[in-house]
């Protein structure tokens, strides 16, 4: 791997837990469809495609956490990473759980 080469570089949200439900959170550690999400060690992150966004609907994803994915959808972050040390927004819904 002597010849550097240019690496694609996405962006990506970052949300604390807090701003989604429990119902939420629990969804998260049990869906694997992988359209929508990646688990890692730290938080997980979901795809904001519309087709990830349509398989949230059908899981059923609190209206909190599908608002969040389609604020970054609408602005061209292709990705959310939610986390409990992530960035608490102004004036977005939290929850306690």
């Amino acid at each position: 791997m002597s010849t550097p080469c240019k690496l694609t570089v996405y962006q990506i949200a970052d949300v604390s837990t807090g701003h989604v439900t429990a119902e939420d959170g629990k969804k998260m550690g049990q869906d694997t469809h992988a359209i929508a999400q990646v688990n890692g060690g730290y938080g997980t992150i979901f795809y904001t495609s519309p087709a990830a966004v349509e398989h949230m609907v059908k899981v059923g994803y609190s209206a909190a956490m599908l608002s969040i994915v389609q604020h970054a959808q609408a602005q061209g972050i292709p990705y959310i990473r939610f986390d409990s040390d992530g960035a608490i927004i102004p004036d977005w819904p939290t929850f306690e759980w």
